[in-house]
């Protein structure tokens, strides 16, 4: 796939977790979750903002070389997370897939926090 694209599919992917995450469905999906769960769930958000806008502000020539070498893993990373939204009250799996994508994204450019 093309860097630029990649990357804008990736946004995309982010941004979507992160309006899903900020939704009265997921804060009724935590109601159920052990205190430890909620936290993490707070963190990735955070990290989720993080990397949109590392990822924004990266300079697409900076980061085109890491944007092919980890194609197919941002390909599975944004399509485990498009799975993982379907069903929000899956809590765990979303913040798998919200893991997952970031580990790869970290791979791309760096996360600050």
């Amino acid at each position: 796939m093309d860097p630029s694209e990649s990357r804008e599919q990736t946004l995309q992917a982010l941004q979507e977790a992160i309006v899903k995450m900020t939704t009265s469905a997921w804060d009724l999906a935590l109601l159920g979750q052990p205190a430890g769960v909620a936290e993490q769930a707070k963190a990735e958000r955070r990290r989720l903002n993080l990397a949109r806008t590392a990822l924004e502000n990266a300079q697409l020539a900076d980061i085109r070389d890491q944007l092919q070498a980890n194609d197919d893993d941002l390909a599975s990373g944004r399509q485990r997370l498009a799975g993982a939204l379907e069903d929000i009250q899956q809590v765990q799996a979303v913040l798998g897939a919200v893991s997952s994508i970031l580990g790869v994204v970290g791979r791309v450019v760096a996360l600050a926090g």
